[in-house]
């Protein structure tokens, strides 16, 4: 009798981890061939309940803005299905199959798949990411994991809609991974490039990062979120949480950077006509799903986006000489008409990057990375990306009903789209100072 109830234990155990699809709870029913907004939760190990929370806000956020779109999360169940299922339904998800196989790319993209060719707006992915092996999908240490080299990702392309794009909420997703998956997909990709980490809603209305010193120590945690969407929505619902880079380089599991870059990223390696409006207009519809300090919505004016805008780009309010920096940074790139000189690092290099790539260089062995960039005394990029999302804007709504506080400049883009060529003679070639062994990458 006691080896059969070791036996039984070791069998619940080995199959604890399964495969989850939800959808999010509505008071009325959507079309099964609506366009869908899929959400995609890996392995969160020691972080709790942090992945699906994050998830769950810029999912409901999502649900306002799209009433008619499909929302679907995918996620692994990490404890019994029991507790997965309670979690899901706190958090205003509806359970439909909860399931003992594992959660691999392979089966991520089957579900996916399922959704209907042409019908994804948007792809979210929350997860611990390694700049070779990408995404954990399931438990810490496995090798069930999602990346831009994951067999059958480039037949995805024909299941995304002319309009999608793609957000990769992890540490470390943006130098491999975003710009590939780009290209594979026709699509726009956001990644980053450092340490991401989760910001919670306190009590003065502000976000901050969870750590003691990096909020007032006269605030709480919030109880509900009147500042985010059109209706109050309850802390404890998952609507009070979001996930943003960290403003100075990555020290952690993964290796020790020199540089970083302290925003996500977009990367757009697109194929076809309008290229630049298609990049622009799929970044604007993505910041009206930043769960932030206003309830910004499709008939919002530019003020109110703007300032979502400047929230997003900028570092923390509490970080005041770089947020400082940060705003007169944008005030110059609008009455000037020309992206200005910004760092956001508190320390470390920034990275140069446009929508193609980055001017960096990076070596493996296995997921222990390191990576250089150039010494940069001032950089354009987070200013650069600031005005695009501004251009998107004026293509979503039109140029003339836009009260600009500034000049946006009109005409070629080629200067946002086109990293200008390094001179031969001063090229550096990239070689890591370790034993051989290592795989090098670069854009």
């Amino acid at each position: 009798m006691k080896i059969l109830l070791l036996l039984m234990a070791l069998s619940w155990a080995s199959w604890s981890y399964g495969l989850s699809i939800s959808n999010i709870k509505r008071n009325y029913s959507v079309s099964k061939t609506a366009p869908v907004h899929v959400f995609v939760v890996g392995y969160s190990g020691e972080l709790g309940s942090l992945f699906f929370s994050a998830a769950t806000s810029r999912a409901k956020k999502y649900a306002e803005l799209y009433p008619n779109d499909r929302i679907v999360l995918i996620g692994p169940g990490e404890k019994s299905p029991s507790y997965y299922r309670r979690l899901l339904k706190r958090m205003g998800w509806k359970p439909k199959y909860i399931g003992y196989e594992k959660l691999s790319a392979g089966k991520m993209l089957h579900q996916m798949k399922k959704l209907g060719k042409g019908k994804i707006r948007s792809f979210n992915l929350f997860a611990h990411t390694a700049i070779v092996s990408g995404a954990g999908l399931d438990k810490k240490g496995s090798t069930l994991r999602f990346n831009a080299y994951s067999k059958g990702v480039k037949a995805l392309k024909a299941w995304f809609s002319r309009d999608a794009y793609a957000y990769l909420h992890g540490c470390n997703s943006g130098q491999s991974h975003a710009p590939k998956l780009s290209r594979l997909w026709n699509i726009p990709v956001a990644g980053s490039f450092g340490a991401t980490d989760f910001q919670d809603l306190r009590s003065d209305k502000e976000w901050y990062f969870g750590y003691k010193g990096f909020y007032p120590k006269e605030t709480t945690l919030a109880q509900e979120n009147t500042e985010s969407f059109q209706q109050v929505k309850s802390c404890y619902s998952g609507a009070c949480s979001r996930m943003n880079p960290a403003d100075q380089p990555y020290d952690g599991y993964w290796g020790k950077f020199k540089a970083g870059l302290g925003i996500y990223k977009f990367f757009c390696r697109l194929q076809g006509n309008n290229s630049m409006g298609r990049c622009t207009k799929a970044m604007a519809r993505s910041l009206y799903g930043y769960v932030g300090r206003s309830a910004l919505d499709f008939s919002s004016g530019y003020d109110e986006y703007r300032k979502i805008a400047i929230e997003f780009l900028c570092p923390p309010k509490n970080h005041t000489k770089l947020y400082e920096k940060c705003v007169k940074a944008i005030y110059k790139t609008e009455s000037d008409g020309v992206a200005a000189s910004y760092i956001g690092m508190m320390w470390g290099r920034e990275i140069k990057c446009d929508l193609k790539g980055c001017n960096i260089g990076f070596g493996c062995r296995g997921d222990n990375c390191i990576m250089k960039a150039p010494k940069n005394s001032s950089s354009t990029t987070i200013m650069t990306e600031y005005q695009n999302y501004i251009r998107g804007f004026r293509y979503l709504h039109g140029y003339d009903n836009v009260a600009f506080s500034g000049p946006v400049p009109e005409g070629k883009y080629k200067s946002y789209t086109t990293r200008p060529k390094a001179k031969k003679k001063k090229k550096k070639v990239f070689t890591p100072s370790f034993d051989d062994g290592w795989n090098i990458f670069g854009f």
